[in-house]
């Protein structure tokens, strides 16, 4: 009967279409885990970038303030200008990485002690599967089959907590 049941699936067709959507909503958890696990360095790079922004900002007042003679009044508002548009991005942009990895933290905090060490091990560290199972004491099959699972079960997640974006809802967001 199942062998049946999987020779119908493959010829009649529908199933196997639910099945391409599901990979292709996998792909983009994945992604999405992807940019969990570089979302603190996306934002110590974006604070990093803050802070030259603002250094040279007051660079350039200290020079206005010197040769005020020289630097009209328009030109002085348009640079002042220029810094407030180029600041608040980057503070919107700080504040969208850090909402967006507290949706991931959240979701990440309902899977099992050991769905999450591999969530964070594979996706945060970056390491690939030959070191996460010899870390593990698990099988390279094993992870897979983790993966797999964990993916299911977070866009599960996703689709029955409202508070939570799809992924591909997470990617049309705008800062």
């Amino acid at each position: 009967m199942f062998l049946y049941a999987r020779i119908h699936v493959l010829f009649k067709g529908g199933d196997k279409l639910r099945r391409n959507l599901d990979l292709d909503e996998k792909e983009e958890m994945k992604e999405l885990l992807w940019n969990w696990g570089q979302a603190m360095e996306r934002y110590r790079w974006k604070e990093a970038a803050l802070q030259k922004l603002e250094a040279a900002y007051e660079a350039e007042k200290k020079n206005w303030e010197q040769e005020k003679a020289e630097k009209s009044e328009k030109e002085m508002e348009r640079a002042k200008a220029e810094y407030g548009i180029e600041t608040e991005k980057l503070r919107r942009e700080m504040a969208w990485i850090l909402r967006e990895k507290a949706k991931m933290d959240a979701m990440i905090g309902r899977l099992t002690m050991d769905e999450e060490m591999f969530v964070k091990l594979r996706f945060e560290k970056g390491y690939g599967f030959d070191y996460i199972s010899v870390k593990m004491h698990l099988s390279r099959a094993t992870l897979f089959r983790m993966q797999n699972r964990v993916l299911r079960k977070m866009l599960l997640c996703s689709r029955k907590d409202e508070t939570m974006l799809r992924p591909y809802e997470m990617r049309k967001e705008v800062c």
